[in-house]
C-alpha cells in the first residue's frame, strides 16, 4: 500500500498536492493503486519541473482527487460487451 511518507519522500512538489494525490489513490481499488500512484507521481513531478509555478501541480492533484471515485467505480466494474457482429 502506498503511504503518505513514501509519497512525500519521492519528490512531490508540495505537501498539499501530495496529500490530495494520496487520498485520490486510496479511493482506487487495491489492485490498481500502485500503478495509479506511480503515474500521478510522475505527472506531478513533470508539472513541478516545468517551471509553471505551484498552482498547476495543485490543480492536477485536485482533478485527480475529484475523478478518483468515478475512476474507482470504472475499475471495479469491468465493461461487458456483447458479441455483436
Amino acid at each position: 500500500m502506498v503511504t503518505l511518507v513514501v509519497a512525500l519522500s519521492v519528490g512531490i512538489p508540495t505537501i498539499s498536492s501530495a496529500v490530495m494525490r494520496f487520498k485520490a489513490v486510496c479511493l482506487l481499488p487495491t489492485a490498481d493503486r500502485a500503478w495509479y500512484a506511480k503515474e500521478s507521481q510522475s505527472e506531478l513531478w513533470d508539472l513541478a519541473q516545468s517551471g509553471d509555478g505551484r498552482l498547476r501541480p495543485l490543480r492536477y492533484a485536485f482533478r485527480q482527487l475529484r475523478n478518483a471515485l468515478p475512476t474507482g467505480f470504472a475499475l471495479r466494474s469491468p465493461r461487458r460487451r456483447s458479441a455483436a457482429p
